[in-house]
């Protein structure tokens, strides 16, 4: 069996990153998500937009929806099932990494902008070291084509349907209908406060949707409460 179940170009690239998303959901993967589980730093995710700085396994998670770390060998992680997971590294001019983070964006964090606001937290940390390449990931997530919200979401976003993030899909009793790009939202983030920041950065979508791949993703909004759980994990070594 395979050590994730989704590979990233760039990461691939990179032989001294360790990455994965592996999903407790069916039984095959569960001692994979389990051997994970128990090496990475997590944290309890509240879908709003707070950064937590990771040195060591903690018993008690804290609250917060995104996890960076300095250290080797301390994978960091989020858990999600239609959400975006988002992973980052940072690597210097010998393209050695320097740090790394995992971010958990629901419709919530993303319209307060976690993974721009995390974005700017983790280069800011880490652009004193010199100059920095950034490689980010955007993992398995519900897709454009499967995410059909109401118009609250779509509010939450100004100008969405004009940017092309929200397209109409229908009207039944007065409610609007709407399918809405998470992962493409979440790219813009990126590239908007990598540039904001004149930070080199480099984004792979990961075209894979947890509502549409039953049997190899969790999915909430396929499954409601027996869903399981994708982690989203990247470490590193020196």
């Amino acid at each position: 069996m395979p050590r994730t179940l989704a590979s990233s170009r760039l990461f691939d690239s990179i032989p001294s990153i360790e990455y994965g998303f592996v999903s407790n959901h069916q039984a095959g993967g569960r001692a994979l998500h389990d051997e994970a589980e128990a090496k990475t730093a997590t944290v309890k995710q509240v879908h709003q937009a707070t950064l937590a700085w990771a040195t060591q396994l903690e018993k008690k998670a804290r609250d917060a929806d995104a996890i960076a770390t300095i250290e080797p060998a301390l994978p960091v992680g989020v858990y999600s099932a239609d959400c975006t997971p988002v992973l980052v590294v940072a690597l210097d001019v010998k393209n050695n990494p320097l740090g790394v983070m995992a971010i958990h964006a629901g419709w919530r964090g993303t319209a307060q902008e976690i993974v721009a606001k995390a974005f700017t937290d983790f280069h800011a940390r880490l652009s004193g070291q010199g100059p920095l390449t950034l490689k980010a990931v955007i993992g398995p997530c519900i897709s454009f084509a499967s995410f059909e919200v109401g118009a609250e979401v779509v509010e939450a976003f100004p100008g969405a349907e004009e940017r092309g993030l929200a397209k109409f899909l229908r009207e039944e009793n007065g409610v609007k209908k709407y399918l809405f790009d998470l992962p493409g939202e979440n790219a813009r983030q990126l590239r908007d406060a990598a540039s904001i920041a004149a930070a080199s950065l480099e984004v792979e979508v990961l075209d894979r949707c947890t509502l549409k791949e039953k049997e190899t993703f969790p999915s909430y909004r396929r499954d409601a409460k027996n869903a399981g759980r994708l982690l989203s994990y990247i470490g590193f070594r020196r």
